[in-house]
């Protein structure tokens, strides 16, 4: 069963700060935990006080590799005929429940500051910018892969 819920914004300091997200996270499979909180990049994102939409995406593997693991793949998505707002596109993934805690001390220390950089950028840009890459993180036989 897959769970769809909205988290709103908070409150920053004296200006209001709006972060809606929109959680997707399908149950996973024995043996695999989440790597990420959603209340953990919630509040990485208010702490910088970006106003923003989020679609957060968690994903189950297709496979059973288990040295290859996916952190984020984000992108920024523009309005378009069915979407009148910006909103960051996010996916993030799972690891065997073994290799958790090492994934997440990585994930909070180094990637998730970094993830949020990158999308102040996104938000700063003219909406008109086409240097829209994505941020792509990865964990590859335990080495971190960034990409954005």
């Amino acid at each position: 069963m897959q769970g769809l819920y909205l988290l709103d914004g908070m409150s920053f300091f004296s200006n209001k700060i709006t972060v809606k997200f929109e959680v997707n996270k399908p149950r996973t499979w024995k043996g695999l935990s989440y790597i990420l909180k959603s209340s953990i990049l919630q509040n990485e994102i208010t702490a910088r006080g970006l106003d923003c939409n989020v679609h957060l995406i968690y994903r189950t593997p297709q496979g059973d590799n288990q040295t290859d693991w996916l952190l984020f793949e984000a992108e920024y998505w523009m309005p378009n005929q069915h979407v009148d707002h910006c909103r960051f596109y996010i996916r993030t993934g799972v690891v065997p429940t073994s290799q958790r805690k090492k994934v997440v001390d990585i994930l909070n220390n180094e990637v998730l500051p970094k993830l949020v950089d990158w999308m102040e950028i996104q938000i700063c840009k003219p909406q008109n910018s086409t240097d829209r890459g994505g941020f792509y993180a990865y964990v590859k036989k335990m080495e971190l892969i960034l990409n954005y």
